[in-house]
Formats: structure tokens, sequence, C-alpha cells
């Protein structure tokens, strides 16, 4: 196999991957199509590494350069992170977009997803601007547990954007006791993901006694100025169902190999 530029009428030129067996040509991988001369070369590169990736090669020369390349990022960033200007968290995501090989996929949108999605989770559409990129971010160190990194980075967007009216939504894993009291002191509004087993015996039983009504919300006075609401899908005890099942199964197999030995 080997690498073909393919001119095409348009004058875009397409990288292609090519296999040539009985004096037919056949056309493995398509790497992409450019028509700047340096992104053709890129894509060129692109198709040798995937060549030598397919036959099993691998090139010393090239994994020396890129661990040498991480290496200074890592050694530059933490250092000079407060001299970022404006661009510089995307062009530092941008470059560690190409080190771990997302770039090898022809995509424009797949990469400002992926940059979007390392900067914060696009679901979370209020903390995003209009282009996708996130308000706001702090960085901390990383040996830090992150449900301690919560009360600052609240206090902090809080005070930026210079909010009056500001709820905490989070899932029940960040959300832990010390955390609620902090909000709770700090006068903050907060809604979280709980799980039944966590509850009271009697909750839990007012819980199951109630009607299973897909799309059917109830609500349960806990203590003062704290509410619980229940509701029910249809979809979701499927889901649920499906997957104690799976874990149901997949405990009798462990089970079964280890009586087994």
């Amino acid at each position: 196999m080997f690498i073909r530029k393919k001119k095409n009428p348009s004058g875009v030129v397409s990288v292609q991957v090519i296999d040539k067996r009985g004096g037919n040509y056949r056309v493995v991988k398509t790497v992409g199509s450019r028509s700047n001369a340096t992104e053709i070369e890129k894509l060129y590169q692109q198709g040798k590494t995937w060549l030598a990736d397919y036959h099993g090669q691998r090139d010393m020369v090239a994994e020396h350069t890129r661990e040498q390349e991480e290496k200074q990022i890592t050694a530059h960033l933490p250092g000079n992170i407060e001299n970022i200007l404006l661009n510089g968290t995307q062009l530092i995501l941008n470059r560690v977009f190409h080190l771990i090989g997302f770039d090898r996929i022809d995509d424009e949108i797949l990469k400002h997803l992926v940059v979007s999605r390392i900067c914060q989770p696009r679901s979370k559409v209020a903390t995003v601007d209009r282009d996708g990129y996130p308000l706001s971010y702090s960085l901390f160190n990383g040996s830090q547990y992150e449900g301690r990194t919560m009360l600052p980075i609240v206090e902090d967007f809080v005070k930026r954007f210079d909010l009056d009216d500001f709820v905490v939504v989070a899932d029940a894993g960040l959300m832990n006791k010390t955390n609620r009291a902090l909000l709770e002191s700090g006068g903050y509004k907060y809604i979280i993901g709980a799980r039944i087993k966590n509850e009271s015996e009697e909750i839990k039983q007012w819980i199951l006694s109630l009607e299973k009504q897909d799309g059917c919300f109830y609500e349960l006075g806990k203590i003062p100025h704290c509410r619980l609401i229940v509701g029910y899908s249809d979809k979701r005890a499927k889901k649920d169902a499906f997957n104690r099942e799976k874990g149901r199964i997949k405990r009798l197999c462990n089970q079964h190999q280890s009586f087994c030995r």
C-alpha cells in the first residue's frame, strides 16, 4: 500500500491510502481533501502514520518527537497559566487535540465539539455562550479532590458576573453533606440528584407507595426550605430494569467461574 495525492476537477487534492493488487488500485482510506499546500502535506503525513499503524510499524523518531512536545507543554503550562490571554486556552486545547490523535479524523465540527467538551460539558447549555464556549472556568491542582472545588467555582462565577439570583445544579456525587452545608451557609439555592437508597426507611416507604405513572412528579417537604421531588419515567424504569438484570447475570457468571476454579 502507498499514499497517493489525487487532484480533483474542483482543484482540491485528496490524500488517499491505495492498495494495488493484480494491477488494480483500490482506495483503502481517504485521509482528507484540501486545497492548501501546507494542509495537503499534513494530510500526507497523517496518511503515512495511519499506514505505519496499519502495518504494525512504529516510527521511533516520530514517537520521540511527540514525547518531547508533550513534556514541553506539561512543563511550560503551569508556570505560565496566568499569562494566557483570551484565546490562550483555545490554543492549548487545539494542541492537545492534535497530540492525542483526534486530528486524524478530518472533521472541523468534531474538533470544536471535543475542545469544548474538554473545557466544560456542552450539555450544560446555561454555562456556554452563543458559540458554545464556556462562560467561565477555574484551574486547580490535579491531585485535589473535585468535591472541594465546587464552592470556589460557584463563588468566582457569582462574583465575576455579579449575580444575585443563582441556583447550583449538580449530581449527588459532587454535592456531599459538606458542600450542601457550605452552600446553605452562603445563602445559595441548589438542586441535586438524590438516591432513594440513601433516604430514611420512612421516605423509602412513601416513595414506593406512590403511583407509578409516566411523567408524574410528587413532592415532599423534608426540612425547612428543603423539598424532595420524586418523578417517574417509563423509559428510565426500563433502563434501570435492564441494568439490574445485566448486573445480576454478570454476578452469576462470576460466581460460576469462581466455583469452576
